[in-house]
């Protein structure tokens, strides 16, 4: 199980955000309880990806100071997994470089920064949906490549249910979403 900085934090977080989220997960006993994921949602980018090919992803200079490797050896450090945010489109639900046409790069660079758990979400899919193969072929194709990288990442699909999710999903990724976003 894990926490997701989604509906806390939105937008706003930062490496300090997660940290303390991380810390309050292990002082409220929740890790005892099976807790180990810390997952930074949307947000963690940098404007744009590195401008050097093959244009790997970074991290926001501001929010992540000391960047995304760094904070995953202090998650770890504190007994807990990390996960990272991601979306098979252009661009993120909140505007932010995607991974579409990037699946290769993005997984090594996940691995590279000891990520855990990868999030991949459904916005900017530049219609690449609306049929069960043509989102199963979108999706597998991150899939292929987090397992290329060797690391045992867990993924975890978001495309909101759609096409049929719960038909294929389960020969690509470890778990997948069946409906929307969940609004208190």
């Amino acid at each position: 199980m894990g926490w997701n900085s989604w509906n806390y934090w939105g937008c706003n977080i930062s490496q300090d955000t997660i940290l303390k989220s991380a810390q309050a997960l292990i002082d409220s006993g929740l890790d005892k309880l099976g807790y180990e994921y810390v997952i930074m949602d949307d947000c963690w980018h940098a404007p744009e990806r590195s401008p050097h090919p093959p244009h790997p992803p970074v991290a926001d200079p501001e929010r992540f100071p000391d960047g995304i490797k760094a904070l995953s050896e202090k998650i770890h450090a504190m007994g807990l997994k990390i996960g990272i945010y991601s979306s098979a489109g252009t661009m993120t639900c909140a505007r932010r470089f995607g991974s579409l046409g990037y699946e290769e790069i993005d997984a090594k660079t996940y691995k590279d920064w000891d990520i855990d758990y990868l999030k991949y979400d459904n916005c900017y899919n530049e219609g690449q949906a609306g049929y069960d193969l043509i989102s199963y072929n979108r999706y597998a194709k991150m899939s292929r490549a987090l397992s290329d990288t060797g690391r045992p990442i867990v993924y975890a699909m978001c495309n909101w249910g759609e096409d049929g999710t719960w038909n294929w999903a389960p020969t690509i990724a470890h778990l997948w979403r069946m409906s929307g976003d969940i609004i208190d």
